[in-house]
């Protein structure tokens, strides 16, 4: 009985470089079931690594962060290779997938200024449960509390996602459309 090939991964002998690739994504895919678990993990905390280096950072939401933060803000350029920028990237998408599958509905366009009015009103309950929990208002624990956001609004008002009566929340934030 054959056994399954193994992989090296960490001796690869073609070394990447900037703008090209080595392997097309077809030869990525088909070498998968080569791999070990461990191989697999490690290769998925690579992806994840390079997905969070892609995430543009929503100016928006930045802005407002500093704002409830009471810091003042430095250009997005040095945040986003900050520390602080590496946690905002992991939990930016988090905090808008809530807004988008759990406030919004799906595949609806709303106006722009509803918008920033719904994420200026997440910030402050976060920022309230920041201060709840008796944590440092700090622009880190804001970065981190981003990816919470679900947990917090459940929080501050439980039962409103399972009973579906977030609509009352956003029609007292001006309806939306």
């Amino acid at each position: 009985m054959a056994s399954k090939p193994r992989v090296d991964t960490e001796n690869v002998q073609v070394k990447p470089t900037k703008g090209t690739a080595a392997f097309s994504l077809n030869t990525i895919l088909c070498l998968l079931p080569g791999l070990t678990k461990q191989d697999l993990k490690a290769l998925q905390v690579a992806v994840d690594a390079e997905l969070s280096k892609n995430t543009t950072i929503d100016t928006d939401l930045f802005y407002m962060v500093f704002d409830v933060a009471n810091e003042k803000p430095m250009s997005v350029s040095k945040f986003s290779n900050s520390e602080n920028g590496t946690i905002w990237r992991k939990n930016q998408p988090i905090f808008n997938d809530f807004i988008a599958n759990s406030l919004l509905n799906h595949g609806m366009t709303y106006r722009v200024a509803f918008t920033k009015a719904l994420k200026k009103f997440l910030l402050q309950l976060i920022v309230e449960d920041i201060r709840n929990s008796y944590m440092p208002l700090t622009l880190r624990t804001i970065c981190q509390q981003l990816g919470n956001v679900e947990a917090i609004f459940n929080k501050a008002y439980p039962g409103y996602l399972r009973n579906q009566l977030q609509h009352l929340i956003l029609a007292q934030l001006g309806g939306g459309k």
